[in-house]
């Protein structure tokens, strides 16, 4: 494969399947057991596309996740493989269902590892146990980091919540681990806002007050990482310009289907769009401070709790939209320039559109 030009994108993220062994009513694809096992990415097909993006020569790691990821079996570890031959790390993103004991969360992970897996990541909290046991994600982090795997467990976080990441990290296994000097990677125990939202909907009284963020906010937070830095593949293998989390609910973060077009003029329309060039560089946050500075009437501050949301708001949103399009000149030679200087000219479309 010819030389891939600039520095991006650095992540390719599978959605593997939309079957899964949970059933939460926050998840972000929908997912559940009702989901047929066929609704995947098809093998020829994960293998074909995990080999080329990972050969790309920009990508730093490939993330496999789901529905559950782990219900594809061999041929989870078969792309992991793949992954791997090419240099890159791999991350695996589950429910942990399958570590159903101690020994068969070694099994599992042992031979994930010996393919090449580098990372784990595990959710829980109030919707994921209502599946999956609590003890089925401590043995997964036990073995994972026996294993020399990095590990994140990402606890949903909302308001009344009955289990907390506090919860988990006082856990006597999880404290244990946490404690150890053996010199291996200490799990990392996160709040996720994300994940206890239902991403169709605006949910924002569920979210805890503290999470809310204003324009107070605004110094802490910085371009979107995921926004063309990432792309993800659907099961139906279409292609989205960010990590994935809200590829089905934000339409305009697709640019079209592997079955009908090659990756790199996919890749290549997408660089032509000035919102996310403007989304990677700053982030919707700042974008809809700016808005609101141009129109009053927008309303976004201390409504939503991640960034995510805060990017459906600024594509659904008309007033925005109407901002957008009225004054997107003002910013775009700025946006341009700052891009340019964080990924190189190599890598920048000459007249993206608005």
């Amino acid at each position: 494969m010819e030389e891939w030009p600039g520095n991006i994108p650095s992540v390719a993220s599978f959605v593997t399947t939309y079957a899964c062994t949970a059933e939460c009513p926050n998840c972000a694809f929908g997912c559940s057991p009702h989901e047929s096992s066929v609704n995947r990415i098809p093998r020829e097909d994960l293998l074909k596309y995990t080999a080329e993006l990972a050969g790309l020569g920009t990508i730093e790691l490939v993330t496999f996740t789901g529905g559950e990821p782990f219900l594809l079996e061999k041929d989870l570890v078969d792309a992991t493989t793949v992954a791997a031959e090419q240099g890159v790390n791999v991350r695996c993103v589950t429910n942990g269902y399958w570590a159903k004991n101690l020994p068969e969360a070694r099994r599992r992970l042992r031979e994930l590892e010996e393919a090449g897996l580098t990372g784990l990541n595990l959710s829980t909290g109030d919707y994921h146990q209502q599946s999956v046991p609590l003890e089925r994600v401590v043995y997964a982090v036990e073995a994972a980091v026996e294993l020399n795997i990095k590990t994140v467990v990402a606890v949903e976080r909302h308001r009344g919540a009955d289990f907390t990441q506090e919860d988990f990290l006082k856990l006597p296994a999880i404290e244990e681990l946490r404690n150890d000097d053996s010199g291996n990677p200490a799990p990392e125990v996160v709040g996720d806002a994300w994940a206890s939202v239902n991403p169709w909907l605006s949910e924002e009284e569920k979210h805890v007050k503290e999470d809310l963020l204003t324009e107070d906010d605004l110094s802490e937070l910085s371009g979107c990482s995921s926004v063309l830095e990432s792309v993800s593949i659907t099961p139906d293998l279409e292609l989205a310009m960010c990590c994935g989390i809200t590829a089905g609910c934000i339409p305009e973060m697709a640019v079209g289907n592997l079955r009908d077009e090659r990756f790199a003029s996919l890749y290549q329309r997408g660089l032509y769009d000035l919102v996310k060039i403007w989304l990677n560089v700053e982030g919707p946050a700042k974008i809809l401070d700016w808005a609101e500075n141009k129109d009053p009437s927008i309303d976004w501050q201390g409504r939503f709790a991640h960034p995510c949301e805060l990017c459906r708001f600024l594509y659904y949103d008309p007033g925005v939209q109407q901002v957008l399009t009225e004054h997107y000149a003002e910013k775009k030679a700025d946006i341009l320039l700052r891009f340019c200087t964080l990924h190189s000219e190599e890598s920048m479309p000459l007249q993206p559109e608005p």
